[in-house]
Protein backbone atom coordinates (compact mmCIF):
# COMPACT_ATOMS: atom_id res chain seq x y z
CA UNK A 1 0.00 0.00 0.00
CA UNK A 2 3.03 2.71 0.93
CA UNK A 3 4.64 1.42 -2.15
CA UNK A 4 1.54 2.91 -4.38
CA UNK A 5 1.29 5.71 -2.34
CA UNK A 6 5.16 6.55 -3.02
CA UNK A 7 4.32 6.14 -6.68
CA UNK A 8 1.86 8.94 -6.75
CA UNK A 9 3.35 11.14 -4.93
CA UNK A 10 6.57 10.67 -7.04
CA UNK A 11 4.03 11.01 -10.11
CA UNK A 12 5.29 15.03 -10.80
CA UNK A 13 4.86 17.43 -13.26
CA UNK A 14 6.98 15.48 -16.54
CA UNK A 15 5.13 12.48 -15.62
CA UNK A 16 1.83 14.08 -16.52
CA UNK A 17 3.09 15.64 -19.93
CA UNK A 18 4.34 12.23 -20.57
CA UNK A 19 1.42 10.60 -20.13
CA UNK A 20 -0.48 13.19 -22.00
CA UNK A 21 1.60 12.73 -24.83
CA UNK A 22 1.20 9.11 -24.64
CA UNK A 23 -2.05 9.23 -24.54
CA UNK A 24 -1.97 11.99 -27.97
CA UNK A 25 0.04 9.62 -29.64
CA UNK A 26 -2.37 6.33 -28.77
CA UNK A 27 -4.85 8.62 -30.40
CA UNK A 28 -3.16 8.50 -33.73
CA UNK A 29 -2.76 4.93 -33.65
CA UNK A 30 -6.59 4.30 -32.29
CA UNK A 31 -9.57 4.42 -33.53
CA UNK A 32 -12.22 6.65 -31.98
CA UNK A 33 -11.37 10.31 -30.05
CA UNK A 34 -11.52 9.06 -26.76
CA UNK A 35 -8.03 9.11 -25.88
CA UNK A 36 -7.88 12.61 -26.94
CA UNK A 37 -9.53 14.49 -23.83
CA UNK A 38 -7.75 11.66 -21.28
CA UNK A 39 -4.32 13.45 -23.08
CA UNK A 40 -4.95 17.45 -23.02
CA UNK A 41 -6.43 16.89 -19.03
CA UNK A 42 -2.84 15.01 -18.77
CA UNK A 43 -1.16 17.95 -20.22
CA UNK A 44 -3.36 20.83 -18.60
CA UNK A 45 -2.64 18.98 -15.59
CA UNK A 46 1.38 19.12 -16.33
CA UNK A 47 1.36 22.94 -17.46
CA UNK A 48 -1.06 23.95 -14.01
CA UNK A 49 1.40 21.62 -11.80
CA UNK A 50 4.53 23.83 -13.52
CA UNK A 51 3.54 26.93 -12.92
CA UNK A 52 1.60 26.19 -9.35
CA UNK A 53 3.21 23.67 -6.23
CA UNK A 54 -0.06 21.64 -5.70
CA UNK A 55 0.56 17.87 -4.02
CA UNK A 56 -0.36 14.97 -5.90
CA UNK A 57 -4.07 14.46 -4.34
CA UNK A 58 -4.59 17.99 -6.17
CA UNK A 59 -2.99 16.90 -9.00
CA UNK A 60 -4.70 13.60 -9.39
CA UNK A 61 -8.01 15.59 -8.38
CA UNK A 62 -7.79 18.48 -11.26
CA UNK A 63 -6.66 15.33 -13.92
CA UNK A 64 -10.06 14.01 -12.94
CA UNK A 65 -12.27 16.69 -13.01
CA UNK A 66 -10.79 17.93 -15.97
CA UNK A 67 -11.19 14.58 -18.10
CA UNK A 68 -15.12 14.47 -17.14
CA UNK A 69 -15.33 18.49 -17.88
CA UNK A 70 -13.46 17.86 -21.61
CA UNK A 71 -15.58 14.95 -21.89
CA UNK A 72 -18.85 16.07 -21.49
CA UNK A 73 -18.10 19.20 -23.58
Amino acid sequence: MEETLGLFASFGTWNWLIMGALLLCLEILLPGFYLFFFGASAILTGIIALNFPIPWQAQCGLFVAMSLINTIA
